[in-house]
């Protein structure tokens, strides 16, 4: 279904979206508003730990960047975007600090509803917060929520990774670029790299658990990230923006926290698993000569 709603139209696949997130925010909402001022007890009086090392903590962190990934998607819009130079980075920054904000008092009304051994020792907390709160009925209401979402965070995958390859394609730098990189003639959407991803997603659900499967793309992303976010530097140093053109603010200290940011995120993971961390490696450098082959052979094709 939303292969065939993202192949038919863009715009189809924006609808899914923002219906998918009013969607799974009805239930965050009914928990933050009721868990935030319930008159159970704050069960998190005695949050401490024996010992945690710097490598745990920035492994405890990966898990978590995977549900602040989307921000990173909607670059591969803006092809698609009005003034994508003024409106992304207003979409990324309110975005992210929307997302952190529920999060933080998420988090806070499920502290303040359950005791915290409850919490460590269970798989759902959200859905044993739910249940505290309304009865169980509680229960079938977040795993609703976390359908949607799941729903969502699908089709918003699929919608933004697509437009990947099929750029790749349209440059020449992939197997079977011509295919990647067509454009549907009448729908004008990249219908061939939709389809691909759609059978790419099946092939991975049998690859690994979530968790496995999220951990390790989320390391691999950061090494692009990272690499991104240094490149910054070498373009204020090799590059004469034209006029208008955007700007980081707070430039150099924005992109030095982010470099440092990322080299802490991905060296800890490297520390605390890594055997995850080298497959992860392991698998961006098996697509390393591919890649360079298929650009060297573009590059000669357009010389001739």
């Amino acid at each position: 279904f939303i292969l065939v709603m993202n192949i038919l139209s863009t715009r189809y696949g924006g609808v899914i979206q923002t219906v998918a997130t009013v969607g799974k925010l009805v239930p965050i909402v009914a928990i933050i508003a009721f868990g935030l001022f319930s008159s159970a007890a704050p069960g998190y009086g005695g949050l401490q730990t024996a010992s945690a090392s710097g490598a745990g903590f920035g492994a405890a962190i990966l898990g978590t960047l995977w549900a602040y990934d989307g921000w990173i998607g909607v670059t591969n819009m803006a092809g698609e975007v009005r003034k994508p130079a003024k409106t992304l980075p207003k979409v990324i920054s309110l975005g992210v600090l929307f997302v952190m904000l529920v999060y933080i008092a998420f988090n806070l009304a499920i502290f303040k509803v359950l005791p915290f051994k409850t919490i460590l020792a269970s798989a759902t907390p959200g859905a044993d917060a739910a249940k505290a709160l309304f009865g169980s009925g509680g229960g079938a209401f977040i795993t609703a929520g976390i359908m949607v979402s799941t729903f969502g965070a699908l089709n918003g995958y699929l919608m933004t990774a697509a437009r990947v390859p099929q750029a790749m394609g349209e440059k020449g730098e992939l197997p079977f670029s011509r295919f990647l990189g067509k454009v549907h003639p009448k729908l004008g959407t990249p219908a061939n790299a939709l389809l691909c991803q759609s059978v790419l997603a099946v092939i991975y659900i049998f690859s690994g658990t979530f968790n496995t499967l999220t951990d390790l793309l989320v390391f691999v992303l950061w090494i692009f990230f990272t690499m991104g976010v240094f490149g910054v530097f070498v373009l204020r140093k090799n590059t004469t923006l034209p006029q208008g053109s955007y700007r980081v603010p707070l430039y150099p200290f924005t992109p030095a926290v982010g470099v440092l940011g990322g080299l802490y995120i991905l060296f800890s993971t490297v520390f605390s698993d890594p055997v995850r961390s080298l497959v992860g490696i392991g698998i961006t450098l098996l697509g390393l000569p591919v890649f360079y082959y298929r650009k060297h052979k573009s590059a000669g094709l357009t010389q001739k």
